[in-house]
Parts: structure tokens; C-alpha cells; sequence
């Protein structure tokens, strides 16, 4: 008796089972990671850039090279997601050993700005800002509708009523007395 029933031909991987069972035994063993000398990585050393500023700055002047700035135009002229943009270059410079998880993240908001005023004034006005996932997964089809729905003023109103306008009542504890002779660990009721 097979231990699973079989898959039916509809819900079968596309690759061949050989190919498959060459993926699944090319991963590596438990433990293969202690075996290579420490240090070896670039995450395993500290970061290039410890400063918010420093990082973006760095970026900055990457980005604005002409040979950097030429695959940047490509991208968002192919239709790729500034987001996208975005997040590999912080992962690239993560792997790079250039920052650290942390920093890249603080990095995130300037690094799409930065982005988005690029493809605003080299005229890519339909390049995708959010990936198609995030735009799905949050319910925003429409992006443009859903920002024109939500004003300043109802987020404000939202916020705030979330927030009691009174200061919550603590109960009061009496404060415990205790006579000279008697410890701090004592049992209650002994003498």
C-alpha cells in the first residue's frame, strides 16, 4: 500500500521526476555551513557603512553613474516595479557586506524616493511602483482610486478615535507593613 496516493496528472510538477529528485539532493547537507572557514562571507564581517546617511549617500552616487543609470532606465522602461528595484539593491549590498538587514531597511523609504524622482524626470510615468503582490495582497487594485478615497482628514479622525479621551483609573494597593521582627520571606499567619 503506497504511503500517499498518487498526484493527479493536472497537479504534477511540469519538471521530470529526475529533475526533481536532482533538485531536492543538491541542497546542502545539515551542518555544511560549519564546515567553511569563518569568515569567509561577506555578512560574517562588519558592515562597510554603520550611518543612515553614509549608506544612502553611497547609493546615491552609484545610482547616478552613467553605466548604473543606463540599467536603471532599462528596468523601468522594461516595466519592472521601482519597488522591486528597490528592494534588490538593498539586498545586493546586504550580500556585499555594504550594510547591515537593519540599515537596509532604513533605507528602504529614501532609496524609492530616490527612484521615483528618477523615473519622474527621465519620463517613465507608467512604471509600476508597487510590486503586482503587494498591490493584491492589500486590496489596492486601484491605486490612484484608493489614495483620492482616503484624505489627510478622515486618517486623522480614524486615529484619533482610537485613543480613549480620558486617563484610565488605576485601583490603589495599600502598602505592606511589616514590624522589625518579622523577614521578608516569612510565611503569612507565623509568629
Amino acid at each position: 500500500m503506497p504511503l500517499r496516493p498518487p498526484i493527479p496528472p493536472d497537479q504534477q510538477h511540469p519538471l521530470s521526476k529526475a529533475v526533481r529528485m536532482r533538485i531536492a539532493f543538491n541542497a546542502p547537507i545539515p551542518g555544511q555551513s560549519l564546515t567553511t572557514e569563518h569568515g569567509s562571507s561577506a555578512w560574517e564581517h562588519p558592515p562597510q557603512f554603520t550611518k543612515l546617511t553614509d549608506a544612502v549617500h553611497h547609493m546615491m552616487d552609484q545610482m547616478t553613474e552613467p553605466y548604473y543609470m543606463k540599467q536603471l532606465f532599462q528596468l523601468m522602461d522594461a516595466g519592472v516595479a521601482i519597488e522591486a528595484i528597490a528592494r534588490t539593491l538593498i539586498f545586493t549590498g546586504f550580500t556585499l557586506g555594504k550594510w547591515t538587514v537593519d540599515l537596509g531597511m532604513l533605507m528602504y523609504k529614501p532609496l524609492m524616493l530616490a527612484l521615483l524622482a528618477i523615473a519622474h524626470r527621465a519620463g517613465f510615468k507608467d512604471t509600476p511602483v508597487l510590486l503586482q503582490s503587494a498591490v493584491a495582497s492589500n486590496g489596492m487594485n486601484n491605486l490612484k482610486a484608493h489614495i483620492q478615497a482616503t484624505t489627510l482628514k478622515d486618517q486623522k479622525t480614524r486615529a484619533m478615535a482610537a485613543f480613549p479621551t480620558s486617563e484610565p483609573e488605576f485601583p490603589t494597593i495599600p502598602e505592606p507593613t511589616f514590624s522589625s521582627n518579622q523577614g521578608f520571606m516569612r510565611k503569612p499567619g507565623a509568629a
